[in-house]
């Protein structure tokens, strides 16, 4: 998640009604009083609720307390992770009346969810919708890991090419002797810079550590991807590698 930037628009103002305009003896409206340095509470309904303290400020130190600037002007601050919408009180306690304030950077999300949409539209993953791609096996036995049988292949068939981000390794059964380990290759080359870059499942436990490539980590249109055993050991059962690519 994120946390989406709020304040410092036309409309963010800490205010209170002053003098009352008059026209032929009737109020037909307020000259509005800006506050400088007016405390700022925020809540997440407009009225109940408990405040909301977990903000920072732009670039992301925590801020204990929220006040308005020299002109009345409510600054630039990060609300909590994901959250959208505030409502905002010009008191220290939440008592003077709470106004909405929606977050200034909602045009990012916006983009980026339709650019999700439409290649979701267009049936393919392409390179804006992560995808995980699994490769399961009952079995890596040490036999089978010093003599592999046959890869199977998943090939990229969005198009446009992918970027391998991250594999992880998981067991039903965790190994007893030794660990499971398993090579990632695009066309046959290794994504590993190093044979300890892998991912390994470890004795007694049930997955590995989740690990980025370390060498080129490019999926082409038209390639496949292969998971080939390195190590293996015999009390290990149902055994999945999990790539995610986007």
């Amino acid at each position: 998640m994120a946390r989406h930037l709020f304040g410092q628009t036309r409309a963010d103002w800490a205010m209170a009604t002053g003098e009352a305009v008059i026209e032929d003896d009737v109020a037909v409206g307020y000259v509005p009083v800006m506050l400088p340095g007016q405390p700022i509470t925020l809540w997440a309904a407009p009225d109940g609720t408990t405040p909301v303290t977990d903000i920072t400020d732009p670039a992301g130190a925590p801020v204990s307390q929220l006040a308005a600037d020299a002109d009345g002007n409510i600054p630039s601050f990060r609300g909590p992770d994901g959250v959208r919408l505030v409502w905002a009180s010009a008191s220290a306690d939440g008592s003077s009346p709470r106004y909405a304030m929606t977050a200034i950077d909602l045009g990012a999300d916006i983009a980026d969810h339709e650019t999700r949409l439409a290649t979701l539209e267009a049936g393919g993953v392409g390179t804006s919708v992560p995808e995980h791609i699994r490769f399961s096996a009952a079995t890596i036995t040490t036999a089978e890991a010093a003599d592999p049988p046959p890869a199977h292949r998943a090939y990229n068939l969005t198009g446009g090419e992918q970027t391998v981000l991250a594999i992880q390794a998981a067991a039903a059964v965790a190994p007893a002797a030794g660990p499971v380990e398993v090579d990632v290759r695009v066309d046959g080359a290794s994504v590993f810079a190093a044979p300890g870059d892998r991912p390994s499942i470890p004795v007694a436990a049930n997955a590995s550590a989740v690990v980025a490539p370390t060498g080129s980590a490019a999926l082409p249109a038209g390639s496949y991807l292969t998971v080939v055993p390195t190590a293996g050991d015999d009390a290990a059962q149902a055994i999945t590698v999990t790539v995610r690519v986007v």
